[in-house]
């Protein structure tokens, strides 16, 4: 069963995401933040990485960072709700030049975030 890891200061969009992934087949974990997300790569083995960007201690740009430079999983999907008005996307697109393979506005749509998973684990 592949492993994801999903990333988010929000306990409770945290735990949604974990159980429709794990309605998937995913074996999945949480953590809440970039900090925490860095100790378990080494012991939980994700395959992909789902993580929300504005976070306090270690943001998910730090994170993209970070996880892409260690090159130990396939892929990343980062996830935002922050909505910059002069540009709505600028936290999403920048963590697609940092490495992510994929970035969402929240609220995720659910079955694009699963196929998403999908895709990732399939191309590698």
């Amino acid at each position: 069963m592949e492993k994801v890891l999903i990333v988010d200061d929000d306990d409770s969009y945290r735990y949604s995401l974990e159980k429709v992934l794990s309605r998937a087949g995913y074996d999945t974990q949480g953590a809440s933040n970039g900090k925490e997300a860095l100790k378990m790569l080494t012991a939980f083995k994700p395959a992909v990485v789902v993580t929300d960007i504005i976070m306090p201690d270690m943001d998910g740009l730090e994170l993209v960072l970070e996880v892409s430079k260690r090159g130990n999983v396939k892929g990343i999907i980062t996830i935002s709700g922050f909505v910059e008005p002069s540009n709505k996307l600028s936290y999403l697109d920048t963590a697609l030049e940092f490495g992510a393979s994929y970035a969402f506005s929240k609220p995720v749509n659910m079955d694009q975030l699963v196929e998403s998973v999908g895709k990732i684990l399939h191309e590698s």
